[in-house]
């Protein structure tokens, strides 16, 4: 039996990562969300900068505590990731988090990505179980699981994983376009693509088994975008 964790070297990677891809939509968001208002109401005369003062550090307060709180979970995820590769399953275990088990037997794939981690796909519907790059010992993992099934190295990322970070920054427009129109066809458009982007988010966060059992909990109030933006289209049109 062989067991991989992820190191403190690899949690510190992982951090600096998250802040890079993180931070620049969350400081887009503040001033989007705390000028939302006031844009709007500078169309109908009554700008107030005072409350747009007022509200913009207050937003970043809150979304930067929540990033902070944020991270603290994933680190306490990543510090407790255990990998097993035992003599007839492959096993993937986590904080809070459903056990992935694959017998080898009923392993179809093995990936390594461009980003360095591995996907191990199952016959058995488990679930995919996602090797982190930052895992320990990794030229001994890659041995193990060549012996296992040959492995596929992909040397370009998947659209999803090239344009991940463009998703948030089109959310952050649409949300924008969508709450400071005063033209209902692009209130309707950016309505339905919002709509379109936070259920297809949604689905694929609860569905994933590879998601932490608090992050699956929280996905459901996107649902409350979702009927915001349905109210706002149906005030528009009727």
């Amino acid at each position: 039996m062989h067991q991989f964790k992820i190191s403190p070297a690899g949690i510190a990677e992982v951090k600096r990562k998250a802040m890079r891809t993180t931070v620049p939509v969350m400081i887009a968001a503040v001033l989007v969300g705390g000028l939302l208002p006031e844009l709007a109401g500078r169309g109908r005369g009554n700008f107030d900068p005072t409350t747009l003062f007022l509200l913009v550090p207050l937003m970043a307060i809150v979304l930067g505590c929540g990033f902070w709180k944020g991270f603290k979970q994933q680190r306490q995820l990543l510090e407790s990731y255990t990998l097993t590769v035992e003599a007839h399953d492959v096993v993937r275990e986590q904080f809070d988090t459903p056990t992935i088990r694959i017998p080898k037997s009923e392993i179809t794939s093995i990936t390594r990505n461009a980003n360095g981690s591995f996907s191990i796909k199952g016959s058995n519907g488990a679930g995919d179980i996602i090797i982190p790059a930052q895992v320990d010992h990794f030229a001994e993992l890659e041995r193990l699981l060549e012996e296992v099934h040959p492995v596929t190295v992909l040397t370009s990322p998947s659209l999803l994983q090239k344009y991940n970070m463009l998703l948030g920054w089109v959310m952050v427009g649409l949300m924008a376009l969508h709450f400071i129109s005063t033209n209902a066809a692009a209130v309707v458009a950016s309505g339905v693509a919002i709509i379109g982007l936070t259920l297809w988010s949604f689905l694929v966060t609860v569905r994933n088994k590879n998601v932490d059992n608090k992050t699956a909990r929280g996905a459901y109030w996107s649902l409350f975008v979702i009927l915001a933006v349905l109210v706002r289209i149906f005030y528009k049109i009727l």
